[in-house]
């Protein structure tokens, strides 16, 4: 695998584990140091998306989007621009509609071959 194939890899494990309530294996995505919406730390990142909406309410259902994805890797470090889409619906009856949109501005670093997030920023629409 490629270190941009690495790295689309990991952005698109990102929404697949969120979306799926895997918050555990999601965290882990995130270097120990890592920072996320505000949030530094892995621990203080699992902490904080156990306690948001996708996590206290099972009827919520939720599907991120990432495209128009732009990356760059040299060595060890990346650097990546997606646009984002998050999509909501409120029970199994519910209809899809959109929750937010907005673009992600990521460092990341590949550790044990492995590409993690050193810090994922959040710029909503």
């Amino acid at each position: 695998m490629t270190d941009e194939e690495g790295i689309r890899r990991t952005l698109a494990l990102y929404c697949q584990l969120l979306d799926g309530r895997r918050f555990a294996e999601w965290a882990e995505l995130f270097t120990e140091d890592g920072s996320w919406n505000g949030n530094r730390t892995r621990g203080a990142i699992l902490g904080s998306i156990t306690k948001g909406a996708l996590a206290a309410r099972p009827e919520l259902r939720r599907k991120h989007v990432c495209t128009a994805i732009v990356l760059s890797a040299e060595g060890a470090t990346g650097q990546a621009e997606s646009d984002f889409v998050m999509y909501d619906a409120n029970g199994p009856d519910d209809a899809w509609h959109v929750a937010a949109w907005g673009k992600y501005f990521d460092q990341l670093v590949k550790r044990d071959g492995q590409w993690l997030f050193a810090e994922r920023k959040l710029a909503s629409g």
